[in-house]
């Protein structure tokens, strides 16, 4: 009924048969059914292809940090910040990181080798210093006086603070973390 050849180019078209790849009602269900999934292979192809090119333009978007030395390029709320915690340090760089939404945060190192990390707001959510203790009023009173019970004369050397809670570092390697109310929840 129907020559291999035949069969091809309507399941095939190409610009020579001039078919423009609908089948027609006479045509068998298997036919119809081996159309069916040579099309559906074609959109997973495309639907691949589009996921393909969306990945990487935003890859190529998201790199987009900037480094800078002008401490005016914070927020406020971060200037005010690092003038009232840490005064006898200047700015030695600032990490300006972007995402495709705009600034995402910004890392300040200091000339001492401290180092900062601001959200986009200008709220502190990491400090981490080089030879000495972090400022004892960055950190929660709870946090503190429990520090100071259980672990006398000890320095905490990092504060990492998010959402839903503290993370501390002592100087001798011990990390715990607490939530936000100041309660310890793990020890590292």
């Amino acid at each position: 009924m129907f020559s291999e050849k035949n069969l091809f180019q309507w399941i095939m078209p190409t610009k020579k048969s001039g078919n423009p790849g609908k089948i027609p009602k006479s045509f068998p269900n298997e036919i119809v059914t081996l159309q069916y999934k040579l099309n559906k292979n074609r959109m997973k192809r495309v639907s691949m292809l589009l996921a393909g090119l969306v990945l990487y333009v935003c890859t190529a978007c998201a790199h987009n940090d900037r480094i800078t030395k002008d401490a005016k390029e914070l927020p406020q709320l971060s200037r005010d910040f690092l003038d009232r915690h840490f005064s006898t340090s200047s700015v030695s760089h600032i990490k300006i990181e972007k995402n495709l939404f705009g600034v995402k945060d910004y890392e300040v190192i200091l000339t001492d080798g401290s180092h900062v990390e601001f959200t986009r707001d200008g709220e502190w959510k990491e400090v981490k210093m080089h030879r000495q203790a972090v400022p004892s009023a960055i950190i929660p009173a709870p946090i503190r006086s429990y520090i100071q019970q259980n672990y006398p004369g000890m320095e905490i050397r990092a504060i990492d603070k998010d959402s839903r809670d503290y993370e501390v570092d002592l100087k001798n390697g011990i990390e715990l973390k607490f939530d936000l109310q100041g309660n310890l929840i793990d020890i590292d």
